[in-house]
């Protein structure tokens, strides 16, 4: 079995159409009409959410995009656009890593203390979450439980906004699919792409596993999805040949400069590559 994605060439670089917030909230959740919306982040200190005074510090960007680009945008249109309602935003404190479990009291910007599960949870229908780290797997279990959808956009910043969240989500899942399509059940793939002007190849080991794809959209009834401008392949059980401990549009634990270092990726969403299948084994190209 072949599959073939079309590779955009490595000199002609990716244009983006100018980011919207309407656009992406329609394309992947489809919402509806009375259907109700709020901002979720997170602070070292979440009472700095009284009177946005956290917008004062220069170093939280991260929830700076979260306000002007999310917040500000539900409240200058986009929820009359698309008939929401609410537009709050609440913060509670940082947790220090990704995927750790949050806090049960956030803060809400007129000051009062507000229980996340009873007075945010349960009252909204789309949670936007803007953190610094990421806060998928706990909203994962909590959408489960109490019948919200949402997106966590960690780390956001003006490229991820300009980019990975101002794509086509429906053509994302397509290509998504033909990368799913090209690499389940293989024995290994390699990833060939290009940072700082220099080619590498990542080598994967994944043991036959069968692929899963996280392409975004979350439209329908709820459930969760994350839509962080990045999305799932596959986990490696192993890659080798090392690689830049951190290059755009992937993610990859630090390692000791050895020929086998344990490694999760992540690419950005809109980056097809070549997948190629002989028998159990994909090679799949990336720039």
């Amino acid at each position: 079995m072949n599959a073939t994605i079309e590779q955009t060439p490595v000199d002609r670089p990716r244009e983006f159409p100018p980011f919207s917030l309407a656009r992406l909230l329609r394309t992947v959740f489809d919402p509806k009409a009375g259907e109700r919306v709020c901002v979720l982040i997170d602070l070292e200190n979440p009472r700095e959410v009284e009177g946005f005074r956290f917008l004062q510090n220069p170093d939280l960007s991260i929830q700076r995009h979260g306000h002007d680009a999310i917040y500000q945008g539900l409240r200058n249109g986009v929820m009359y656009e698309l008939g929401l309602k609410g537009g709050e935003m609440f913060a509670y404190e940082i947790t220090g890593g990704s995927n750790l479990d949050l806090p049960t009291k956030g803060y809400a910007t007129d000051g009062r203390e507000v229980d996340l599960v009873e007075d945010v949870y349960k009252k909204y229908d789309l949670i936007l979450c803007v953190s610094t780290y990421s806060a998928t797997a706990p909203l994962t279990a909590f959408a489960k439980q109490y019948g919200f959808r949402g997106a966590t956009m960690h780390g956001m910043n003006q490229v991820i906004l300009s980019s990975g969240l101002a794509v086509d989500y429906f053509e994302v899942s397509k290509q998504a699919e033909k990368l799913r399509l090209g690499m389940t059940k293989a024995d290994w793939a390699e990833i060939d792409y290009v940072f700082d002007q220099q080619r590498f190849t990542l080598h994967l080991d994944l043991a036959k596993q069968e692929a899963q794809k996280s392409h975004g959209l979350c439209r329908g009834r709820p459930r969760y999805r994350e839509s962080s401008g990045r999305r799932d392949l596959l986990r490696p059980r192993r890659c080798d040949r090392p690689v830049p401990a951190q290059i755009r549009g992937w993610h990859h634990r630090p390692h000791d400069g050895r020929r086998r270092p344990h490694c999760e990726s992540r690419p950005a969403p809109g980056q097809p590559g070549h997948c190629r299948r002989a028998q159990s084994k994909a090679h799949l190209r990336s720039r």
